[in-house]
């Protein structure tokens, strides 16, 4: 997760499609999510977004981490490593 946070999660690696791996790329449809979230944590993220000056890369997994959610942020960077 601190590499997540870091910027270096999956650092020059691509996704099962070919493009190449960024920091929010973890909501790509191609990859299976170990992880959603639900109706009142959309609402929370959409919320925090609206607060945020810039918030074009405000992903689940940040939201989660946030919020010390980490078993489920965890979940979703393990899914998606195993696949990548």
């Amino acid at each position: 997760m601190l590499q997540y946070r870091k910027g270096i999660f999956l650092q020059n690696c691509k996704c099962v499609y070919g493009a190449k791996w960024v920091q929010d790329h973890e909501s790509c449809r191609t990859l299976k999510r170990a992880y959603c979230l639900i109706r009142e944590e959309r609402r929370a993220k959409a919320q925090a977004e609206e607060a945020l000056t810039n918030p074009g890369r405000f992903t689940d997994v940040d939201f989660l981490l946030n919020m010390l959610k980490l078993w489920e942020a965890a979940s979703i960077l393990e899914s998606v490593q195993d696949e990548i």
